[in-house]
């Protein structure tokens, strides 16, 4: 959040815009590549071939990026983007690819002070190197590879552990069925994840599209901050009560997981609703001292629209998403994701021509009510994932519940 506000003070509004969209580009890409692998590796993992499955896994992303990246190159060949900004983007690619795949694999090797210190070098070396580049160079492709860089070092703490731990003996040869198992497990995946990841960003892509980089700039600069602050909320509910849950129920205590769960909705919607509103209170000034001028300008016509979308995200999410760790089928996910996209995409081609941000804001609402819409429909009467107002505000003073340690 400190990146993005240093950035809209230190690039011209046009700059920013491309980096936004380029980042939007890169992460979409990087999803359908490489995200479900890594997803399904941390699914099927097993302690006993950890290190094999690991390598498994990385030389599987390897050849994903390498994909990847040549369909990048294709698409500056054939004039879809520049040969810099293709650049940027593969770097990208590469950045996001290298820091979360040490990050899963950390994970199942519980190196939480190796994986907190990557995370937090992340968020740092954004900050160091991107800066710089951004004042000298006053480039968004630029800027791209910078932030690449820094998730590639950021990544090196969890890297020199599991070099010493999982890799101490060397680094083994991946077999093909280890390769075709996580295939076969995470395929769905791609396009959950990819429709969701595209859904995420069409806003600022469609926006960029018929009105050019500048106004993407305060539109995404106002819209990440807000989806940043809900979603630091939203993780913490997920860690504490979402997590209490998943113990519950794989001890078979239908109780204790519907009673974290009920207490996980009402935390979080006591959340949304404080944030939005603190939002719509002090938004104007808050963007006018943040952001650099005429940013608080931009916020205030999509300000709510932002919102509405944001708190459907966040409820999507973290909490009535989360049905995927309590039922035995992953379908509602694919068709919300497949929703989502349809949604967005069809009211952005629609609405942003004429209205330019405005539409884009209102785009992204539909597109995530649409999202939510699915997994509430999917569960009818909160059999899975509680939802009954009345008996969530009681179960706060009335049960003891499920407390996370």
């Amino acid at each position: 959040m400190l990146a993005l506000v240093l950035f809209t003070r230190l690039a011209a509004p046009a700059v920013f815009g491309d980096y936004l969209i380029g980042f939007a580009c890169a992460f979409v890409v990087y999803a359908i590549a490489v995200q479900w692998l890594l997803q399904a590796f941390f699914a099927r993992h097993a302690p006993a071939d950890a290190a094999r499955a690991a390598s498994a896994a990385l030389v599987a992303g390897g050849a994903l990026v390498a994909v990847a990246g040549a369909g990048l190159a294709l698409a500056a060949a054939t004039g879809l983007l520049s040969a810099a900004m293709a650049a940027g983007c593969i770097g990208l690619v590469i950045g996001l690819s290298v820091f979360f795949a040490m990050v899963e694999i950390g994970r199942t090797r519980l190196l939480a002070t190796a994986v907190g210190l990557a995370s937090v070098l992340r968020a740092a070396l954004v900050l160091a190197l991107g800066a710089p580049v951004l004042a000298l160079t006053q480039s968004a492709p630029a800027l791209l590879g910078a932030v690449a860089l820094a998730h590639v070092l950021a990544a090196l703490p969890v890297a020199a552990r599991l070099r010493a731990t999982l890799w101490a003996d060397g680094f083994p040869r991946p077999r093909r069925a280890d390769i075709a198992g996580l295939a076969r497990y995470g395929w769905p995946l791609v396009l959950s994840l990819g429709a969701a990841a595209l859904a995420l960003n069409l806003d600022r892509m469609l926006i960029g599209f018929f009105h050019g980089p500048e106004p993407v700039a305060a539109y995404g600069a106002v819209a990440d901050f807000i989806k940043q602050s809900f979603v630091l909320v939203g993780e913490a509910v997920a860690a504490a009560y979402v997590s209490a849950a998943k113990a519950a129920h794989g001890r078979a205590d239908a109780g204790g997981t519907r009673r974290a769960l009920e207490r996980a909705l009402v935390v979080l919607s006591l959340a949304c609703v404080l944030g939005a509103a603190f939002f719509l209170t002090l938004g104007d000034t808050l963007f006018a001292l943040l952001f650099a001028p005429g940013y608080g300008d931009a916020a205030r016509e999509v300000l709510p629209l932002l919102l509405a979308g944001t708190v459907c995200l966040v409820l999507r999410a973290y909490y009535f998403g989360q049905v995927i760790y309590f039922s035995r089928t992953a379908w509602a996910d694919v068709v919300s994701s497949a929703a989502m996209l349809a949604a967005t995409g069809l009211s952005g081609l629609l609405l942003v021509p004429p209205w330019g941000a405005a539409g884009a804001a209102l785009a992204f609402a539909a597109g995530q009510a649409a999202g939510l819409l699915v997994f509430v429909l999917a569960d009818p009467g909160g059999r899975l994932m509680p939802r009954d107002p009345r008996r969530l505000v009681r179960a706060i003073h009335r049960q003891p519940g499920v407390t996370p340690r």
